[in-house]
């Protein structure tokens, strides 16, 4: 059995965005966090997060962070 568990964070600054990672990612279990709307899904070993910071350099690179110090990603985008 793989215990490998892979933790990606996605970056969606634009509804657009937030709202298509939703939907094709089939992500669930919305909530906020530091004013950071999140939501997030898991299958088999891999468990995804996206967040809608608003649009703008600082708004992305503080989502970056948050993302980086509550999850500990292996990947984000």
């Amino acid at each position: 059995m793989n215990t490998l568990k892979i933790k990606i964070g996605i970056i969606c600054p634009l509804d657009d965005e937030y709202n298509a990672c939703k939907e094709i990612l089939g992500l669930k279990n919305e909530s906020e966090i530091s004013g950071r709307v999140i939501s997030k899904g898991k299958k088999d070993n891999v468990e995804v997060y996206a967040v809608k910071p608003g649009v703008g350099k600082i708004n992305c690179s503080s989502v970056t962070q948050l993302v980086n110090d509550k999850f500990h990603p292996d990947f984000h985008h």
